[in-house]
């Protein structure tokens, strides 16, 4: 495990450049289920990211640990949509996504959005756990297959 504190991270958004999320991708591969590389081209994907999210991202030592990219364009319906959170191996277990996940979510109040909603794979109990353990509730399960993706939906309150 790595030595570091948590104290010793930063957390800043809109940071990173093309190369710093590629990498991060791709040390994260793998956590993704199924992993990411097997949906998409990895450096088109962190393009797409530098081009159009907002990105949360957290920092030791000069990489790239934390990072949670969502969309906040569609103001007509007052959804954000969250399409990536991930953590480096060494530093999972530490609070890094859910400080990331929380600053995404003051983020969409400020903008005055309704609900963030994502995706994730049935199969990642994992992942809907630390969903639902901050506030995301799944739609009927039935309907969306438990193996396949779950939509996962925070709705946000004035000044959540």
């Amino acid at each position: 495990m790595n030595g570091a504190t948590t104290d010793e991270v930063r957390f800043v958004t809109n940071s990173a450049d093309i190369d710093e999320v590629v990498r991060h991708l791709e040390d994260c591969d793998k956590r993704f289920v199924p992993p990411l590389g097997t949906r998409v081209d990895i450096r088109l994907y962190a393009a797409k990211l530098l081009e159009r999210a907002m990105r949360f991202e957290a920092w030791h030592n000069g990489r790239l640990i934390g990072l949670v990219a969502a969309y906040g364009n569609d103001r007509e319906s007052g959804a954000v949509f969250i399409t990536s959170v991930s953590v480096l191996d060494t530093w999972t277990g530490r609070g890094i996504a859910s400080r990331l996940l929380q600053d995404c979510i003051g983020q969409a109040c400020q903008l005055g959005m309704q609900r963030i909603v994502l995706e994730v794979s049935g199969d990642n109990q994992a992942a809907v756990a630390f969903y639902a353990n901050h506030g995301f509730t799944t739609g009927n399960r039935a309907e969306q297959g438990i193996a396949g993706p779950l939509t996962m939906t925070l709705t946000l309150r004035n000044g959540s």
